[in-house]
């Protein structure tokens, strides 16, 4: 049987229609099926600032630059649209700690991407970060593109580099910072429970920019440049899987499976309960993440990746990983062991580790 609801929203920002598909059998067991179809021709965009010596004049100036067609208010203007973002702008910038970065915030219930979005509108402000509850048209690398389902945490913000010969290195500090912004956050949670570090250990970066929970990928990163003034301006993509049940594990859940094992070893166990559970919030997380990467990044423009290279590595996969080499028009391979990074941020293998 299928039900198709009416809609429940319309406004001139957008539009959701979800449709709920049920499948009974014959012993009457009902199954559900929660397919969402979201359009968002125009989104709805709110700005906010944590400072209040941020002048309205820089808000608005940021508004200018997006079109017409999609409603934007700034700061606490009413939001008469059914899907407002879910994202608490109070909570993430109480959480805020950095000095430049994520001090303006963007936020959107639905969105085609956050990163395309600051890329084709011009916005490229250190100061601005977009977050959307959800994306239609998230990409990855190449023409990849990355599911961005609710529960999720999607955004995308923007940094500055004046080398080009630095821009590779980018993505290495946004790992890096994602990798100890959820180590935080995570520990925070299970040692409540007790636990000290089984959960962070399993963390791991793939290179390039791919975020591993054990051999499950929970998160990426896709980095965008551009020049104008004489400077590099680089947008920074994340989507992180983080309480959402597809398309495969989130750290929410991960966190509550280390909580379940080790509930199971105590000998008077009470089992743990997934509605009591206090997960990793979005608005922690990604002030984390920000405070963090503005961390690296100072570390990085004062004495290169070098002074970040041997923590970079600690937390990736490849250390000691053997790959095959051949040439383009060679039927002939290489057997080569992966050592690092090149100073040009490549992978580096050779043949004296085998």
């Amino acid at each position: 049987m299928n039900i198709s609801l009416p809609t429940l929203a319309e406004s001139t920002s957008k539009v959701l229609k979800i449709k709920r598909t049920r499948k009974c059998n014959k012993t009457r067991e009902i199954d559900f099926q929660l397919n969402y179809t979201l359009m968002a021709s125009t989104p709805e965009i709110r700005i906010t600032s944590k400072s209040p010596e941020t002048s309205e004049s820089i808000l608005f100036q940021i508004r200018s630059k997006i079109p017409a067609d999609i409603r934007t208010l700034i700061g606490k203007e009413t939001c008469t649209s059914f899907t407002s973002a879910s994202f608490d702008d109070s909570l993430y910038f109480n959480e805020l700690k950095t000095v430049t970065t994520g001090r303006i915030l963007l936020t959107s219930f639905v969105v085609d991407s956050t990163q395309s979005f600051l890329r084709d509108y011009g916005i490229i402000s250190p100061e601005v970060v977009f977050v959307s509850d959800y994306q239609e048209k998230g990409c990855g690398r190449g023409k990849n593109s990355w599911l961005s389902p609710l529960g999720g945490l999607f955004f995308s913000f923007n940094c500055t580099c004046r080398e080009a010969k630095n821009l590779p290195f980018i993505q290495y500090l946004v790992c890096l910072a994602v990798i100890k912004a959820i180590t935080s956050e995570a520990s925070s949670v299970l040692l409540r429970y007790g636990i000290a570090s089984e959960f962070i250990e399993n963390l791991k970066i793939k290179w390039p920019n791919d975020i591993y929970y054990k051999n499950t990928k929970i998160g990426g990163i896709l980095c965008h440049s551009s020049y104008a003034n004489g400077m590099y301006h680089v947008t920074n993509g994340i989507g992180l899987n983080l309480d959402n049940v597809a398309p495969t594990a989130c750290i929410n859940s991960l966190l509550f499976s280390v909580i379940e094992e080790f509930k199971c070893e105590e000998k008077n166990r009470k089992p743990a309960n997934f509605l009591n559970f206090e997960k990793v919030g979005k608005e922690k997380l990604l002030a984390k993440i920000l405070e963090c990467f503005e961390e690296y990044y100072q570390i990085f423009d004062s004495k290169g990746f070098k002074a970040l290279e041997p923590l970079y590595l600690s937390h990736w996969l490849h250390s000691g990983q053997k790959v095959h080499f051949s040439e383009f028009d060679s039927q002939k391979s290489m057997a080569l062991q992966i050592q690092g990074l090149s100073s040009t941020g490549c992978l580096l293998a050779g043949t004296n580790q085998l």
